[in-house]
């Protein structure tokens, strides 16, 4: 904690001369430079100026000599904006570098880390690009302009960060086997040692962040559908508009007066109509577009659903766990990675996509209460949980427990002979393939497992008999996704059509292929077996389309 204390002092000191820095800089790069700073040249009729009054914060109380020659605490400025940039300073080194808060959202684990020195780097970076706009914003709210002694310099700088040290850029973490050759990038590490790992078992990296990173940045910051972010957007506009509006700082006659001179002239600017139109429809424009959280409590007061400990959210009377000691946020358990689950459009039902942990990927119909069985079963077989293996195909055993979805000619669930990792989709109401209409589109992620996983799937399923079947897909090459591709997602359009989306990138990379379903082949004659071949238990016919 004592070391924690210094560092911030030292930060503090250091912004404080970054401080000192900008305000030589805004008093003499200015149109009308003036010898304000210490650093500049002596006013007529004053003393020479002394190492004591260059001292960053301290030195301004003996300069309040010169107060004859520039105004009454015309020191007040300078000094307040020394003694605020040590503390922004200070407080962006704590969240910065202590509290991470740059990666701290994409990290998902407080016991992963990045490198020391990547983010110090990070730190010094924003620090030098702190003190330039520092002294780009006080000229030009001065003098509304912003000379090139700083813009040049400022870009130039900036430049060379990025040429030499591109990991001072805001940071972005992707899980990849491998570094990419043309992105710089530093792995992350477990505080305990040793590289963190993602979700997939690839290393973590910290990259530096570009137009197409998918993390969200800042953590929180942005997020839809809430107030603080609504803030975030429309005092982002303000200031932009404030920043269009003719100020200028006449500070001969003291602050309060430059400050109601300023007001004076917003107010009139803002009332006239190209201002005052300008905010007025941003503004507005803003708000309609935002995304509010239609089951935030604040926006359906007449509800009669209680509001969550959190405040967030609404939970259903009608929940079926709403006994002491339960939670009434559950509606069906018992399922082990559910991944991916939609609405049947036509009947509401709830059909989900169940990731098994070694044998079995399953299908589900969810219904209110229901018990889908993890860890007692795995599908339709008992499962040791010790192992991790399946036991026995024991449909409807034991009893109570919800097995998935079945017909006449079998059972919507696989092994992992014919994939490693269900993907759920919809069902298909649309009207470009009418033989598909009611059938449940799914996936699955790869067909290979290792060393690299490879070659997704795309299925239908019937749910009223049971039965899976493949897409054929002839155009291209042995009838299978090319290049390798993984199928991770599925989109249902507006007009009732269904995308999949796939990639041979890592599962959080920022490469993919949307394909349209538009179209499919006649299933042959003769179909193949989708059966259990690591099982030897109750094969099903999987037809290929």
């Amino acid at each position: 904690m004592l070391l924690f204390a210094i560092r911030l002092i030292l930060v503090f000191l250091g912004g404080a001369c970054l401080g000192s820095i900008a305000n030589w800089a805004i008093y003499t790069f200015a149109w009308n430079s003036r010898p304000i700073s210490p650093w500049g040249r002596v006013p007529e009729g004053m003393p020479p100026r002394s190492g004591r009054d260059r001292v960053p914060i301290v030195g301004w109380f003996l300069l309040n000599r010169e107060a004859a020659v520039f105004g009454p605490r015309y020191w007040w400025r300078p000094l307040l904006l020394e003694i605020g940039t040590g503390v922004a300073l200070a407080a962006l080194y704590w969240w910065e570098a202590v509290r991470l808060g740059l990666i701290q959202g994409q990290l998902g684990s407080a016991l992963v880390v990045p490198p020391t020195g990547a983010i110090h780097w990070q730190f010094f970076g924003h620090a030098i690009l702190l003190g330039l706009m520092l002294a780009a914003s006080f000229i030009d709210i001065d003098e509304k302009i912003i000379p090139d002694a700083i813009t040049v310099p400022g870009t130039l700088l900036g430049l060379l960060l990025a040429t030499l040290v591109p990991i001072s850029l805001l940071p972005n973490v992707m899980e990849r086997r491998a570094p990419l050759d043309e992105v710089p990038s530093v792995g992350l590490l477990l505080r305990s040692g040793g590289p963190a790992l993602g979700p997939n078992g690839d290393k973590l990296w910290m990259e530096p962040a570009t137009a197409v990173a998918p993390a969200d940045w800042p953590p929180n910051w942005g997020t839809p559908r809430t107030w603080p972010a609504l803030a975030v957007g429309v005092g982002c506009y303000w200031l932009w508009c404030f920043a269009l509006a003719p100020r200028i700082w006449r500070g001969s006659r003291g602050p309060w007066f430059a400050l109601q001179l300023i007001g004076v002239r917003l107010k009139r600017e803002f009332s006239r109509p190209p201002m005052r139109l300008l905010v007025v429809s941003g503004t507005v424009f803003i708000v309609c577009v935002w995304r509010f959280d239609p089951l935030n409590p604040t926006l359906n007061p007449t509800s009669t659903d209680p509001i969550s400990p959190n405040g967030q959210y609404r939970i259903p009377t009608s929940n079926p766990f709403q006994a002491p000691g339960q939670v009434p946020e559950i509606y069906a358990y018992g399922f082990r990675n559910p991944y991916r689950f939609s609405f049947d459009s036509a009947n509401g039902d709830l059909i989900v996509g169940d990731v098994g942990q070694n044998t079995v990927e399953e299908i589900d119909r969810v219904v209110k209460g229901g018990n889908y069985g993890w860890n007692t079963k795995e599908g339709t077989f008992t499962f040791n949980s010790t192992t991790g293996t399946v036991i026995a195909n024991s449909p409807g055993v034991p009893a109570g427990l919800i097995d998935p979805i079945s017909g006449p000619l079998g059972t919507l669930e696989y092994d992992h002979q014919d994939g490693i990792s269900i993907t759920g989709g919809f069902v298909y109401h649309g009207t470009g393939i009418p033989a598909l209409d009611g059938k449940y589109v799914f996936g699955d992620l790869a067909l290979t497992p290792a060393p690299v996983r490879i070659d997704g799937r795309l299925f239908y399923a019937d749910l009223q008999t049971g039965q899976i079947s493949e897409f054929q897909l002839p155009q291209f090459s042995n009838g299978k996704l090319p290049d390798q591709l993984t199928v991770h997602g599925f989109g249902l359009g507006g007009d009732g059509e269904l995308y999949a989306m796939v990639t041979n990138t890592a599962a959080n990379g920022t490469g993919g292929i949307v394909y349209k379903l538009v179209s499919f082949v006649p299933e042959p004659t003769s179909g193949a077996l989708l059966s259990f071949g690591i099982l030897l238990l109750n094969s099903k016919r999987r037809r290929r389309k």
